[in-house]
């Protein structure tokens, strides 16, 4: 069993989700697809949605996987903790974070910068 921490909106979509939702099953993600409706959403299922979602978006390549390489990538950003940001993605070793943490531009202007005030 593992915590999963979540903001205080999250869990505000959360509830409404699930007061909305008019099944009884245990997971959280169910399919409401023909045939599957009330079963645990699966893999396949929820890459379905995010490219539904994508596509109403006009966003490409939106997977679950990219949600999971965004928090990670504010988590590191936000508090510059590696330590931290393995354990929020669940992970025992800090080889793993560079995997779901992403460096954006300004970050690296950022680094440039520091190098330039200290001469080199």
């Amino acid at each position: 069993e593992r915590t999963v921490v979540i903001t205080d909106r999250a869990r505000t979509e959360v509830n409404a989700y699930l007061e909305a939702r008019t099944d009884d099953a245990p997971a959280l993600f169910v399919s409401f697809s023909p045939g599957r409706a009330g079963r645990r959403l699966s893999v396949r299922g929820a890459e379905a949605v995010c490219e539904r979602l994508g596509a109403t978006n006009q966003v490409t390549k939106l997977h679950p996987h990219r949600f999971r390489h965004t928090a990670g990538t504010i988590v590191q950003e936000e508090l510059g903790d590696p330590r931290l940001t393995a354990d929020y993605l669940g992970h025992h070793g800090l080889g793993s974070v560079a995997g779901y943490t992403e460096v954006s531009r300004s970050r690296r202007a950022e680094a440039g910068d520091a190098l330039t005030r200290r001469g080199m």
